[in-house]
């Protein structure tokens, strides 16, 4: 049987499972969980590829070599890996899947939230090293966490992922305020306040980030906001980790102007900053936003539906969810996009 259509899934991820799109479609993929195609592999499966599913870097020189390619998947919601310039210019899609990750990562981050403003994790290390005598943690009014009720909630990014955490937290009678590049009209903001971001950063108790890293956000969080925010704020990011400054995050946090932090994304992932694991009022995980066993073929599924969408399409047909959406522009594109706003879905970070 000769295909006609191929998709390369350029990194095997456990519990990510494309086999729904066979016959149809030829799957390059690699035989090892965790394993990666080698550039003498590539050179030779590029060529033939309709489709790539980018869990790796999918830089310049990949797209270049995929004659036939016609859309480029985002493995979530976060597209900062893939380079939108060079897929751009030769008017390919690249569309992300922000549905599928909204729920794992919004609930990751209200489990921050929670284990940080209770200490749930900061006690739990404190009782553990201090097992043969633990009677004074038993005080009454000794290592006080604080309530969620009454406190004010700043999102930074109201996309997909914010909304779902915003709608999470209406139960726990938390203000919630949001910030925007531009903002969203008003029948999507679900009677959320927003504000400008400097009144955000000092009136919110908690700060949560979910936006995505481009060249507007990279560094958004630095040494200033840190410092315009209120003494004992949280802060949460399960975005991206060059997003914020991480040593003025430590800096901030040693110092007491900060309450705490939980954290799920770092600047040079895998690389933890070594003072973070010293610090008791912080939460760490190793970039666990989507991995639930539900979201990961979640993704698996909205991706596959994304690749037949695409590939099975009328010429010069426009699809939901387009990164580039300047490919679709009659004149020439030369330009990377601005990715900065969260006004659209689509535009969302994700873990």
């Amino acid at each position: 049987m000769e295909f006609q259509k191929s998709v390369l899934i350029t990194k095997k991820v456990r519990g990510e499972d494309f086999h729904s799109l066979e016959p149809d479609y030829l799957i390059f993929e690699p035989k090892e969980t965790n394993a990666e195609f080698t550039r003498e592999e590539l050179d030779e499966i590029l060529p033939k590829v309709t489709a790539i599913v980018a869990i790796t870097d999918v830089n310049a020189e990949m797209i270049a070599k995929a004659l036939s390619l016609k859309v480029i998947v985002a493995n979530g919601a976060g597209f900062d890996n893939i380079d939108i310039t060079a897929a751009t210019a030769l008017r390919i899609p690249v569309i992300n899947v922000p549905d599928a990750t909204a729920y794992s990562t919004a609930e990751l981050a209200m489990a921050l939230i929670l284990d940080v403003s209770r200490r749930v994790s900061e006690l739990d290390r404190l009782l553990r090293r201090n097992a043969d005598n633990v009677s004074d943690f038993f005080s009454i009014g000794k290592n006080p966490g604080q309530n969620l009720a009454g406190k004010t909630l700043g999102i930074i990014g109201l996309g997909h992922i914010g909304m779902t955490l915003a709608e999470m937290c209406w139960p726990f009678r938390l203000n919630i305020q949001y910030y925007n590049r531009h903002r969203l009209p008003l029948s999507q903001e679900k009677g959320i306040r927003y504000v400008p971001f400097e009144e955000l950063l000092e009136t919110s108790d908690i700060i949560s980030i979910h936006c995505p890293l481009n060249n507007s956000t990279r560094n958004m969080i630095n040494y200033e906001a840190f410092s315009r925010m209120k003494q004992g704020a949280i802060f949460i990011n399960t975005a991206r980790g060059p997003i914020a400054d991480y040593d003025a995050l430590i800096y901030f946090l040693e110092n007491g102007k900060l309450k705490g932090a939980g954290l799920d994304v770092y600047p040079a992932e895998p690389e933890i900053p070594v003072k973070l694991f010293k610090l008791e009022n912080v939460v760490l995980t190793p970039h666990i936003g989507t991995n639930t066993v539900e979201t990961r073929q979640g993704m698996a599924d909205a991706i596959c539906d994304v690749i037949r969408t695409v590939c099975e399409a009328e010429p010069g047909q426009i699809f939901k969810n387009v990164i580039n959406r300047e490919i679709y522009q009659r004149e020439p594109v030369t330009s990377q996009p601005d990715e900065s706003s969260e006004i659209h879905p689509e535009k969302e970070s994700e873990s």
